[in-house]
């Protein structure tokens, strides 16, 4: 889809919403409104940002997620209980699938939710004061995100599948991938 816009500019603007999404889901933990402005306009002129955005096309939209997806870890992390917010659990899981396709060494999203879980778990159990139990009741929650990661991988590999006859996320996972580097090394 060709929008006439150069990708520089939509690049920088995606970032300057995910900044703001970023700082504004800091607000509740922080007394000062002032923190998070201050802390926006530190990520705005960073000097790689000022630079780096220019080099590859991956790491800008790799950073942009990352900030989306602090953001939404902060904000389910901090949220009210009995409003456990199912979108942002879907869009935590879109944003973890998105970050696994653009760059293979995303696993460790897994470890962002993991914390999210303990946080949610301890607040449910200590700060909340529920027992255990009912504080471990919410945190089968954590099947939304993961499920919703499951299956936009899914879709992609049947996508895939259906164009290029691979049941694969990409072409490093690829039968014949291996092979192509097995003959190249030698």
């Amino acid at each position: 889809m060709e929008t006439g816009i150069p990708y520089r500019v939509c690049i920088e603007l995606f970032f300057l919403i995910c900044t703001g999404f970023f700082c504004l889901s800091l607000l509740p933990l922080l007394r000062s409104p002032w923190i998070p402005l201050v802390c926006a306009l530190a990520l705005m002129v960073h000097p790689w940002v000022l630079t780096g955005f220019n080099q590859l096309l991956t790491e800008p939209f790799y950073l942009c997620l990352i900030l989306l997806l602090l953001g939404l870890a902060i904000r389910l992390t901090v949220q009210d209980r009995w409003r456990f917010n199912s979108l942002a659990l879907w869009s935590f899981g879109c944003l973890m699938a998105l970050m696994m396709l653009t760059r293979r060494e995303s696993p460790w999203v897994f470890g962002i939710l993991a914390v999210v879980v303990a946080l949610r778990f301890y607040r449910n159990w200590r700060v909340e004061g529920l027992g255990f139990w009912r504080a471990s009741l919410p945190l089968l929650w954590v099947l939304i995100p993961i499920g919703t990661y499951q299956g936009t991988l899914a879709v992609v590999s049947a996508i895939n599948y259906q164009k290029w006859g691979i049941f694969a996320t990409n072409e490093q996972e690829a039968p014949g991938f291996s092979k192509l580097l097995d003959v190249l090394y030698r």
